[in-house]
Order: structure tokens, then C-alpha cells, then sequence
């Protein structure tokens, strides 16, 4: 308070206590001024869009614009600079997010690498199609000599950054460029590592190029992981899944689509399968060695055979 306010002097307050009524006539009231007023700091309003990221601080119109930004990354996704379709899918990060996130898969690697260190152990490897290069970074920890990661996607850049970040720059070597076009700073290296496999395995066609690299590479006595594939096929029912799919194309807000319908039946669809509704024994109709592997051979239709074992009618 700005006010003056009376008060009793402690002494006075005694003697009341002590000489009662003649004592009370003795007191003296005193005037307390007021303590000096500390000036408080007032608070600026707080800008919506201050931000303590470097380059973000303080007045908006001193912020960097996109360019400088940029500056402080190592990797660029210009996605507009990609021609090849194959390779500017990988350039986004999207795809990656959901192949690191499969821990089935990204483990299996790991593992593989984690469990097996004398193999590891002095020897040079080669990462086909490295990505972030997550799978180079394994190798690496596992005891490899040195790593050579290829990736022909703007991700490449990035995975420069990550290995660097990860302390393993002097290890591990992330070159951009296709393996096919692309020398090798060693003549020859002891394991190729790859996660070549596509949707129903060959989708992305890119086992050509890691035979290409075993030819050209490998050691007599080197290593590939993985060194098998195997295709499987098997018949399922799931009359409900049929309907969303299919059948709701005969009437899509009153509206008959059905000319989509028979083109969505001719399309391969990716998806998560309840193993109930699985309706046949299994038939393997590849089975790829690729130490040994040299071209690619399907069976013909007449050789792929899978009895029915059980079959559920829910409606007539």
C-alpha cells in the first residue's frame, strides 16, 4: 500500500501490558512510514510466435527465411529434383518411418549382426540400399572394419548426417549413387548386406543388383544377408473384407461404379490377414538362394498346387 499506517512501538506495547490503565495513557503512537516502493519490471506481452530455436528468436522480421535455415542440414529432400520414380519414393520419409518402425524386420537385423561378431569382426561390408543407414551402423557396432553404404535416393544425405551424429563417420561410408554405375574404393569385401525384399518379395525388382554386386564384389568366401528368400502362397476366405473392397463399388452413394470394381479385383493388395481365415495348406513357389542364385525362374501355374481344407459359407 502507498499509505502511511500507524503502528505501536514494541516497548509501549510492554509497558501497557505491565501498568495497566496509567500505563495505557503513556503509550505513544508513532507513525510507520512506508517502505520505498521496489519499481517492478513490467512483463512484455509474449509473442505467439517467439520460440528459443536458433534463428527463431525474438522479433519475427529478424527470423532467416527457408534458404539459411536449410543451411544447418547436411541432406536435402528436394523431391522436385528426383526424376527416377523408383528412387524419389525413397526419397521421402514416410517410407523410411515405416520400414524402422517394422521391428520385426529392422531386429531381425540386428540380431543378426549383434549375435554373429566374429563375422563381423576386421572384415569390410557393403550395405545395398542403405537408407538411413541403419543397417550400416549395425555392421558397425558388430565390428566391421569399414562400411560402405549406397543409396541412389536423396535419403543419402541424411544418412551421412546420422552416422556422423552417431559418432561413426570415421567407419562408415555413405555413397549416393546407384550400385550399378557407381566404383567401390575396394576392390573386394567380405559381407553384403541388403534389405532387397519388396511387397510378395520381388515387387522392387532390386535383386538384380545385389547378384550384380556379389558377382562383382564379394569374396569367394563372403558373406550374403540375408542368403535365402522364400515365397509362400496360401488361399483365404473373408467374405466382409470382399464386400469393402469390392462389392462397394455396386453402390457408392447411390451410385452403380461397378466398371471399378472388376479393374480393383485385378489389383495385388497389401494387408494384415487373421490367420482363421486362412482356408489351404501352404505351397512354397520360390525358394532363392542367393549365394548361388544366378537368374530369376518362376514355376509355371501348372506346378503351384494348394488344397482347400476348410471352407466357411456365411451366406448363401
Amino acid at each position: 500500500s502507498t499509505q502511511s499506517t500507524w503502528d505501536l512501538k514494541r516497548e509501549d506495547i510492554v509497558m501497557k501490558k505491565k501498568a495497566g490503565k496509567e500505563g495505557r495513557d503513556k503509550i505513544k503512537y508513532v507513525k510507520k512510514e512506508p517502505e520505498p516502493r521496489k519499481e517492478e519490471k513490467k512483463k512484455q506481452p509474449k509473442n505467439e510466435l517467439d520460440s528459443e530455436e536458433p534463428g527463431f528468436t525474438g522479433d519475427s522480421s529478424t527470423w532467416f527465411d527457408d534458404d539459411e535455415f536449410n543451411k544447418q542440414f547436411e541432406g536435402s529432400m528436394d523431391y522436385k529434383e528426383v526424376k527416377d520414380g523408383y528412387f524419389g519414393s525413397y526419397s521421402h520419409f514416410g517410407i523410411h518411418e515405416t520400414m524402422l518402425k517394422d521391428e520385426v524386420r529392422t531386429k531381425s537385423y540386428m540380431i543378426a549382426c549383434m549375435n554373429n561378431k566374429e563375422n563381423f569382426d576386421g572384415k569390410i561390408v557393403l550395405d545395398i540400399g542403405c537408407g538411413t543407414g541403419v543397417l550400416s551402423i549395425f555392421a558397425a557396432r558388430a565390428g566391421a572394419k569399414h562400411v560402405y553404404g549406397i543409396d541412389n535416393a536423396e535419403i543419402a544425405d541424411f544418412a551421412k548426417a546420422i552416422v556422423k551424429k552417431n559418432g561413426l563417420d570415421e567407419k562408415i561410408t555413405i555413397i549416393k549413387g546407384k550400385m550399378e554405375e557407381i566404383t567401390l574404393p575396394v576392390d573386394k569385401v567380405d559381407i553384403i548386406i541388403s534389405e532387397w525384399m519388396g511387397y510378395f518379395l520381388l515387387y522392387e525388382s532390386m535383386l538384380d543388383t545385389i547378384l550384380k554386386a556379389r558377382d562383382k564384389y564379394l569374396k569367394p568366401d563372403g558373406i550374403l544377408m540375408p542368403d535365402r528368400a522364400c515365397l509362400n502362397m496360401v488361399a483365404i476366405e473373408d467374405s466382409q473384407y470382399k464386400q469393402e473392397k469390392f462389392g462397394y463399388w455396386s453402390n457408392v452413394y447411390g451410385l452403380n461404379m461397378d466398371c471399378i470394381k472388376h479393374v480393383a479385383l485385378c489389383e495385388p493388395l497389401v494387408d494384415i490377414v487373421d490367420r482363421a481365415l486362412i482356408m489351404s495348406s501352404i505351397s512354397q513357389i520360390l525358394d532363392i538362394d542367393s549365394v548361388s542364385y544366378t537368374h530369376l525362374t518362376l514355376p509355371t501355374s501348372d506346378l503351384v498346387q494348394i488344397s482347400v481344407v476348410a471352407v466357411t459359407l456365411k451366406n448363401k
